[in-house]
């Protein structure tokens, strides 16, 4: 008896393994369709992921506003160091008409004023600073202008009367005279920004000047 039960138990089990078998129909594993809804899915859900977005954006967008702020700084850097030349140039010619005469040691206090007005332009720079008297002899009907004298702190940056062919002058009466002064430097940018060789700000020249009569006698005379 115990036999027989232990038989119809491996009767049974055998069926249902078969049946099983004929319901799956000999495949292993999840069916092909299920794979691909799987893949589907995690491919959906990488295209809708921002969580990098925000590190991308920095890293295109910094180094443009890092250029902007560097440009604009330098912009700044450029416009202050022209109106640093050109208030150079009017103090220096106020100066110089003040006097009612000029030396060698008034001249070098003049050069080492319009040096410190520079400050760091002229160390950068090497400024050329230049004096001029020009007057209008009196007693002369051809009403020439000359150069009385001519100083600068640069070796051969004197001028002569014919340096100031296109310049235009005030008008200046026979025993008249005014002082030219001229200031020359070539910036150095602090960055060097937008471009190679320096920068767009690299190699400007800016030279300004500024002319006046003398305050208390008609020629400022060099002695």
């Amino acid at each position: 008896m115990y036999c027989a039960i232990v038989s119809n138990g491996f009767v049974l089990l055998k069926k249902r393994i078969a049946g099983a078998s004929a319901g799956s129909g000999g495949r292993r594993g999840p069916p092909r369709g299920k794979t691909m809804k799987k893949l589907s899915i995690i491919s959906k859900r990488f295209l809708k992921d921002s969580s990098g977005a925000p590190l991308v954006e920095f890293a295109i967008i910094v180094p443009v506003f890092l250029m902007l702020f560097l440009g604009g700084f330098a912009a700044f850097d450029a416009t202050r160091a022209a109106r640093q030349t050109s208030l150079a140039a009017s103090t220096l010619s106020d100066l110089a008409t003040r006097v009612l005469t000029m030396n060698d040691e008034t001249r070098d206090a003049m050069f080492l004023t319009a040096d410190s007005m520079l400050g760091k332009y002229a160390a950068n720079a090497s400024a050329v600073i230049t004096m001029t008297s020009i007057v209008n002899v009196l007693g002369d009907d051809s009403d020439d202008l000359s150069v009385s004298w001519s100083v600068s702190n640069a070796p051969g940056g004197a001028l002569d009367i014919d340096d100031f062919s296109a310049v235009e002058l005030p008008t200046i009466v026979d025993g008249e005279s005014v002082i030219y002064v001229t200031v020359a430097a070539d910036y150095d940018p602090v960055f060097k920004v937008f471009g190679s060789g320096g920068g767009a700000f690299s190699n400007l020249s800016m030279q300004r000047s500024a002319v006046r009569r003398p305050r208390f006698v008609r020629e400022v005379i060099y002695e």
